[in-house]
């Protein structure tokens, strides 16, 4: 498959703001944790020496997230490609066909989710998109269960009140332009192709008749 049908990756701001507010704060205990473990070793702290193992593996839990939650908001975008659009997250890739989708549109986040019902973490979360642009993908239909996909996605990534995916993404509009590009061109490529004029068998018959 030609690298030009694939468009480009547009990072999934809502994962790269969940995600973001874990890693200081796993930074600092990895450092508190590791670094007690160190005095410890180094019998400067005071504390018993069974608990020199627990600090070792809860800082190197608490590093592990560290280094996960820096890779993860790059795993995590939206790609079209050939054929169908990528949604991919740090768990799962979701690959939705272009014949299911109806129509792309854009969208106020706040009133997708109905901003007035929204409380305490939720609120939190959604906050820096309330007044944001998203591009939904309307769908003819979910390309899972939808409760498998609320497994798989992240809930506010799932349209309320109709099977459809909301899209935040760094710049919605070149988003939809891509999308509208390759859903055209793979629409296209399924068209049925007229035959050009050509010699039939019943020709060849004809004419060897006449030789």
């Amino acid at each position: 498959m030609p690298a030009s049908a694939h468009g480009n990756r547009y990072p999934l701001l809502l994962y790269r703001h969940l995600i973001s507010r874990y890693r200081l704060p796993s930074l600092a205990l990895a450092v508190f944790l590791l670094g007690m473990a160190g005095l410890l070793f180094a019998d400067i702290a005071p504390l018993p020496e069974e608990s020199f193992g627990w600090l070792l593996a809860g800082g190197s839990a608490s590093l592990f997230v560290w280094l996960m939650t820096s890779l993860a908001p790059s795993m995590a975008y939206v790609q079209p490609r050939a054929d169908h659009v990528r949604v991919q997250t740090p768990i799962y890739r979701l690959k939705i066909s272009y014949r299911r989708i109806h129509s792309t549109r854009p969208v106020e986040v706040g009133k997708v989710f109905f901003r007035g019902r929204l409380r305490g973490r939720e609120m939190r979360s959604l906050q820096p998109f309330l007044g944001e642009t998203a591009l939904m993908l309307d769908l003819i239909g979910w390309p899972l269960a939808p409760i498998l996909l609320r497994l798989f996605l992240h809930r506010y990534m799932l349209s309320p009140d109709q099977p459809g995916l909301v899209l935040m993404v760094t710049d919605w509009m070149a988003l939809s332009k891509q999308l509208s590009s390759q859903i055209d061109r793979y629409q296209t490529d399924r068209q049925p192709k007229t035959r050009g004029p050509g010699i039939g068998a019943s020709d060849i018959l004809r004419e060897g008749d006449e030789w």
